[in-house]
């Protein structure tokens, strides 16, 4: 199947990255997007395609503006060696762009495109998305109670837009994760920051 030669090839483009934007990354958003594309009624395999290449260029210190053009030129190749048609290249190649919002292209406009938007947002929240949080942040030598806190300052701006997403099913899926990183890092500070009593023995 073509979606198996790209996974074949995108594991061999990126076996040796590390962190929150490894192959696993990939995984996640390839499930969720899957998801909400079988929720919404969008083309899976096209979904699928851009899920799996949507990140293949992103260096950890990285400021997040060229990776989606960048992955976007590299996967041409892998694409067009894996059988797919000009069309279907072309439709994958734009959701790769506007999957990022520092790509310089316009906001996503078909389903599908939409569909990997929301599902590559979506893994930064929830436990999982904490621990990518925490990965980053540790690229920057980022003390872990202003880590939390930048966090939660993003969870704000996140909460007033809705994250920007744009499909009902995603938007479902964020606001679960949402309340789970934001209780998350709030109950890590008050642990951190809070004085200790004899209650912390109770249990030992």
């Amino acid at each position: 199947m073509k979606i198996e030669n790209i996974e074949k090839q995108v594991k061999e483009k990126i076996r040796n990255v590390k962190g929150a934007h490894d192959y696993t990354h990939l995984e996640r958003v390839l499930k969720l997007a899957r998801f909400i594309a079988e929720e919404e009624k969008g083309d899976v395999e096209l979904v699928s395609a851009m899920a799996l290449l949507h990140d293949i260029v992103r260096p950890e210190d990285d400021t997040g503006v060229y990776h989606a053009l960048d992955s976007s030129r590299i996967a041409k190749e892998i694409l067009e060696n894996a059988g797919y048609s000009t069309e279907d290249i072309d439709k994958i190649l734009s959701g790769i762009k506007a999957h990022s919002i520092h790509s310089g292209k316009e906001e996503p406009s078909t389903l599908e495109e939409r569909i990997l938007f929301d599902a590559d947002k979506i893994d930064a929240l929830g436990y999982i998305g904490v621990a990518r949080w925490f990965m980053a942040m540790s690229n920057k030598k980022m003390a872990i109670d202003d880590a939390a806190k930048l966090y939660i300052k993003t969870l704000e701006k996140f909460k007033k837009t809705k994250g920007g997403l744009y499909t009902k099913t995603g938007n479902k899926i964020a606001q679960k994760r949402y309340n789970i990183s934001k209780k998350f890092m709030e109950d890590m500070l008050r642990e951190m920051h809070t004085r200790m009593t004899n209650e912390d023995l109770i249990g030992l």
